[in-house]
C-alpha cells in the first residue's frame, strides 16, 4: 500500500472519529449524526455513489416478483445511486425514496433532472430522524432498505419495523440488507453495526412481523458473504 493510500485512510479516520466525538459531545441522535455524517461527503463528493454496480439490486427485486407497476419505497435512497435505476424502471408515480439526509435528496433531484426522469412522479421524502409519518398512507408492495441498517442502531431499527409494519399489507414484502456479526450486535468504527439474525427474528416478532434470512442474496462486491439481507412479512 502506497504512501498516499495509507494517508488517505488515516484522513478518513480522524475524520469519523471528530463527527462521532461531536456527536456525543452534543448528545444528538444516532439519526441526526449519521445525517449530518451523510450532508457532508455529499457536499465533498457530488458525484458520491455513481461509480458503484447498483444493477443487480434491481435484478433482485424483479426476480422476487417486481414489476413496472409495483409500489417501492426506498427506504434510506441517499443520492439515487439505485434509485435512479428503479425509477426508470418502473412506472410514473410509483418509487417513493425516503432519507434522513436532506443534502443527498437535493442531489437526488438534481440526478433525476440531469437523467430526463422528471416526468416520472417520483416522490421524494426527507425524513425528520425516524419519524415516517409522512409515509402515510400506504401501502407499498416492495420496501427495499439496501444498505441501511449496517449503519443503524439496535433501537432504531426496532423503532423502524414497527413504523413500516403499517405501511405494508398481507402481500407486501420487506428486504433489507445487514452485516453479518457472530454477536447479537457490536458496533465498529463508529458507522458500522453488526447483527446475529437472531437479532432480526426477535425485533420482528415485537413488530408483529415475521423474518427470514434469504439464501439466494448475493452482493457482487463482498467476497466474503457478511453482506445478508432478512425478508420481513406481516406476522398471520
Amino acid at each position: 500500500m502506497n504512501l498516499r493510500r495509507l494517508a488517505a485512510r488515516a484522513f478518513e479516520a480522524v475524520r469519523e472519529s471528530w463527527w462521532y466525538l461531536e456527536h456525543l459531545v452534543k448528545r444528538t441522535s444516532y439519526a441526526d449524526y449519521y445525517a449530518g455524517r451523510m450532508n457532508r461527503i455529499i457536499a465533498r463528493n457530488p458525484d458520491w455513489g455513481l461509480n458503484l454496480n447498483k444493477r443487480f439490486q434491481l435484478e433482485y427485486l424483479c426476480a422476487h416478483g417486481m414489476t413496472p407497476g409495483s409500489k417501492l419505497l426506498d427506504y434510506g435512497c441517499g443520492a439515487l445511486a439505485a434509485g435512479l435505476l428503479f425509477i426508470e424502471y418502473l412506472d410514473g408515480g410509483c418509487y417513493t425514496g425516503v432519507d434522513i439526509s436532506e443534502d443527498v435528496l437535493s442531489e437526488g433531484r438534481r440526478r433525476i433532472a440531469r437523467t430526463g426522469l422528471s416526468g416520472k412522479a417520483v416522490n421524494l421524502i426527507h425524513l425528520n430522524s425516524l419519524d415516517l409519518t409522512p409515509l402515510q398512507p400506504g401501502p407499498f408492495d416492495f420496501i427495499w432498505a439496501q444498505s441501511v441498517f449496517t449503519h443503524m442502531p439496535p433501537e432504531d431499527i426496532e423503532a423502524v419495523l414497527v413504523q413500516l409494519r403499517h405501511c405494508m399489507t398481507a402481500k407486501s414484502v420487506f428486504f433489507a440488507s445487514f452485516a453479518r456479526g457472530d454477536q447479537s450486535v457490536q458496533q465498529r468504527r463508529y458507522k458500522d453495526w453488526y447483527y446475529h439474525q437472531d437479532f432480526f427474528q426477535e425485533a420482528a416478532s415485537k413488530a408483529g412481523l415475521v423474518a427470514r434470512i434469504m439464501d439466494d442474496w448475493v452482493h457482487p462486491d463482498d467476497p466474503d458473504g457478511n453482506d445478508r439481507l432478512v425478508c420481513f412479512r406481516l406476522a398471520a
